[in-house]
C-alpha cells in the first residue's frame, strides 16, 4: 500500500474518496479548514494536494476509509 508520505490525489481524487462532491470538497479546504491548510502551504488554485497538506487535512476533517483498507484485515 502506498505510504501518505509519497501520496498525492487531485482534489477531484480526494472528493472521491470521501464519497462528497468537488465542490463540497473545494467548500471544506477553500472556506471551513483554509487558515489550518494554509499554514503547511495549501494553495486553492492547485489542482494537487501535497502530502503534508493531506496530512493536515485528515487531522482537521476524519481520514476516510478506502476501499482496500476494508478487506485487508478480512485476509
Amino acid at each position: 500500500m502506498m505510504g501518505l508520505e509519497s501520496f498525492s490525489p487531485t482534489k477531484a481524487e480526494l472528493a472521491e474518496l470521501y464519497g462528497v462532491s468537488a465542490s463540497y470538497l473545494r467548500q471544506l479546504m477553500n472556506v471551513r479548514y483554509y487558515e489550518d491548510l494554509k499554514e503547511v502551504g495549501y494553495i486553492k488554485t492547485d489542482s494537487i494536494v501535497p502530502p503534508r497538506v493531506l496530512r493536515k487535512f485528515f487531522e482537521l476533517h476524519d481520514k476516510p476509509v478506502l476501499k482496500n483498507e476494508l478487506f485487508d484485515n478480512e485476509i
